[in-house]
């Protein structure tokens, strides 16, 4: 049985809503639960619970399921978008299984044709002219932390970004003399106001690292990141960073794992989450 948390609150819960449109008409057993009513009624031995974003309960879902190993699809933020994110992220979702992000790169070769022509449809040559070459003259380390709320969840112990900034720092200066610039998640300067002569972007999870390595800036990041694949997650190696010539596939995969309200209610989302996981 399929155990889906309503968080009432946000205004998100319609993507849950739109998936059990899915399950209903496909008769698909489920049961729906919501946060400030029966929210301890969710139980692991039930099946799969599905979530949306990490407050208004998903976060204790999450943590139980993790903690015995259970299986949960969990809905967030897209990965990409190609008009002013916060229009965007009304209109899409990325959908993960067991995790928070798709940290491997989809195999192509394997990729049905209907879902190479979605993302096709959805825009991916745009996507691709995003890619802008290596920058391999630059200066200064930019740190982009998480949310304390992600951190705690992946890590399954209490985490905070300023931690996470001071730990890092200290890090990185053992391997670096380089100028360390720290862009705080929700500061006022955009995120490429920080791109002039960086030499190196280091995150944990933060999709900011999407956005620095199409601008040509090499990523070190947490393995469970969605730049993972193309990036380096050992920080003592931080004056080799690498240039891989595969950030194409990264766009595809993130593209691949993120949907619109059509893909979920008529399944295409549930089917290939469930079929690539």
């Amino acid at each position: 049985m399929i155990q889906l948390l309503l968080n009432v609150g946000g205004g998100k819960d319609i993507w849950i809503k739109y998936l059990i449109q899915y399950l209903d008409k496909n008769q698909i057993e489920h049961k729906v639960f919501v946060a400030n009513k029966n929210l301890s009624m969710i139980d692991p031995i039930n099946g799969p619970a599905v979530v949306m974003g990490l407050m208004r309960g998903s976060e204790i879902i999450l943590d139980l399921f993790i903690k015995t190993n259970q299986t949960f699809y969990y809905f967030d933020h897209p990965y990409v978008w190609n008009t002013k994110r916060s229009v965007f992220k009304e209109k899409w979702k990325r959908i993960c299984k067991n995790s928070f992000s798709k940290n491997k790169l989809e195999d192509l070769n394997l990729i049905e044709q209907e879902d190479n022509q979605r993302i096709i449809n959805n825009g991916l040559g745009g996507y691709l002219k995003l890619i802008k070459p290596w920058n391999k003259k630059g200066k200064h380390i930019l740190l982009c932390p998480s949310s304390s709320r992600i951190m705690t969840r992946v890590e399954q112990k209490s985490a905070s970004p300023e931690d996470w900034v001071i730990n890092t720092t200290k890090t990185l200066k053992k391997y670096t003399d380089r100028p360390i610039i720290v862009k705080e998640k929700h500061a006022r300067n955009p995120l490429h106001s920080y791109f002039k002569d960086c030499f190196a972007c280091v995150t944990y999870t933060s999709m900011a690292a999407v956005e620095c390595l199409n601008a040509g800036i090499p990523s070190f990041c947490h393995p469970a990141s969605c730049v993972a694949p193309v990036s380096i997650t050992d920080l003592s190696q931080i004056e080799s960073p690498i240039y891989p010539d595969n950030r194409d596939v990264l766009v595809k995969t993130l593209l691949l794992n993120q949907f619109n309200r059509e893909d979920i209610v008529n399944g295409t989302a549930w089917n290939f989450i469930n079929r690539k996981s």
